[in-house]
């Protein structure tokens, strides 16, 4: 939504190196694999056993058996489908999520 061309308000921001990242975290859907396995809000998220984001947000979906949760995920759109980790530490939890559109 921004202009392609010419000055706007807020184009010196956004073309800060943290936002034009491709790398960098995006919002994503996370849904467990196992719907009795709870996915709780300040998990880490682990691919191949490193962390890429975390769960900003989650509850029990309300039209489908399981959790469903929002995070923001290093480059997130690209691993829409695939499986990772949502580690608690705290809980001592490590859950197998889905990465899913946020829509």
């Amino acid at each position: 939504m921004l202009k392609k061309k010419g000055d706007f308000i807020g184009r010196v921001l956004a073309q800060r190196p943290g936002l034009t990242d491709p790398l960098r975290p995006r919002l994503v859907g996370l849904r467990s694999v196992d719907p009795n396995r709870q996915i709780r809000a300040g998990s880490h998220l682990l691919v191949d056993g490193q962390d890429q984001g975390w769960i900003s947000s989650a509850t029990q979906s309300v039209v489908d058996p399981g959790w469903i949760g929002l995070g923001l995920l290093r480059d997130g759109e690209a691993r829409i489908g695939s499986r990772i980790i949502a580690a608690n530490p705290l809980m001592g939890e490590e859950v197998p999520v889905t990465v899913t559109s946020p829509h």
